[in-house]
């Protein structure tokens, strides 16, 4: 009887007399000699060939999930793999994408744009308010306090010029300055009052102004400057109160003196004792001469200094329409009694002449 040989790796005979063996078909292997049957290649393997020793491990980029399989498949979007001989392929993290198959790993997003999720083929842009200036991010971050961004995708935010200002997170514009407010520099979240013995009295300033001569403003924020007071005075610009004149000065009063309020002149002897307004007539403060009203006919009034309509003449206005109503209505009243008259009185008949000129009659 013939003595029998092992069948060689990558063959295999699973029956009795057989003259030779048989190849380990695609998808399988066969390693050892003398064996009966051919292994199914692994996960994360394949063999595209017969009678073959061995499997062959997927590439990079590929994968294979089942036994025995002729080739691997290729990662899909939103995948990768880097290893060879996988069984899966693995999924983009957060801040990563993939648009094409088969790929050895994921692309970075770029900046001003993100990705929350895993396993994604794109990636997102920011939104406005929002920025992220590097790669790779899950997230955008929010535009902080002084600074804006009103576009999408983009890799920093703006800062708010002087003269306005943003105090909230992730806002798309800044808001300007209100009156009595300012801001000198960029980027401010909140802008400044102005200070005591300054102004300012328009919107998105860089600067506040101080108060002229003659006035002052001694709180925070002022939109405007107040007159320095009867009495006090103010030589200087920016000042926070009017100082108070010293004794001997002018100070305020209805008649015969002028209140100075750049500063406080010496009182001449003349308006050192201020006169008494006359009857009959205004004095306006400051004023050095009165202002005599038309009498009878207008009479001064003390407390609004001004030279107001006496009765008399209210009354003469009021009798001289009086009588110029009657007259008229006498004229009217003529006037209708001729037209009534000429519609009642008969009209001349013509009569023929003779050759003298006279008119010719006859009898009954």
């Amino acid at each position: 009887m013939p003595n029998c040989t092992n069948c060689s790796a990558g063959y295999f005979a699973n029956v009795t007399g057989l003259s030779s063996c048989y190849p380990c078909e695609g998808g399988t292997y066969q390693n050892l000699t003398g064996q009966e049957h051919c292994p199914l290649c692994r996960k994360g393997t394949y063999q595209d060939e017969e009678h073959q020793s061995a499997c062959k491990f997927c590439d990079p980029g590929t994968y294979q999930n089942r036994s025995g399989q002729l080739e691997c498949e290729k990662c899909r979007p939103g995948t990768f793999q880097n290893r060879e001989g996988m069984a899966l392929c693995e999924v983009c993290h957060a801040g990563e994408y993939q648009n094409e198959e088969g790929q050895k790993s994921c692309i970075k997003c770029p900046p001003g744009m993100h990705q929350q999720q895993e396993g994604q083929t794109a990636c997102v842009e920011c939104s406005p308010g929002e920025y992220s200036n590097i790669s790779g991010q899950a997230n955008c971050k929010k535009c902080r306090s002084g600074t804006y961004q009103d576009k999408t995708n983009q890799s920093s935010c703006m800062k708010c010029d002087a003269g306005t200002h943003q105090n909230k997170e992730g806002q798309t514009s800044c808001f300007g300055c209100t009156a009595g407010h300012y801001s000198n520099v960029s980027g401010e979240s909140e802008c400044m009052k102005c200070k005591p013995g300054t102004f300012q009295d328009k919107e998105n300033q860089t600067s506040c102004t101080e108060c002229p001569v003659d006035k002052y403003c001694k709180e925070d924020g002022c939109v405007d400057c107040h007159l320095c007071p009867a009495g006090t005075y103010g030589n200087t610009t920016g000042q926070v109160d009017c100082p108070v004149c010293t004794p001997g000065k002018c100070s305020a009063c209805t008649y015969g003196i002028t209140t100075g309020q750049v500063d406080c002149p010496v009182c001449t002897p003349a308006w050192e004792d201020p006169v008494l307004c006359p009857p009959g007539g205004i004095c306006p403060s400051g004023s050095s001469y009165p202002d005599a009203c038309d009498l009878p006919f207008f009479a001064a009034d003390r407390s609004t200094e001004q030279c107001n309509p006496t009765e008399e003449l209210i009354a003469l206005i009021v009798g001289c329409g009086v009588i110029f109503l009657i007259v008229c209505i006498g004229i009217a009243w003529k006037f209708y009694k001729v037209r009534q008259k000429k519609k009642h009185f008969p009209t001349e008949e013509t009569q023929p002449l003779t050759q003298s000129g006279t008119h010719m009659y006859t009898g009954l």
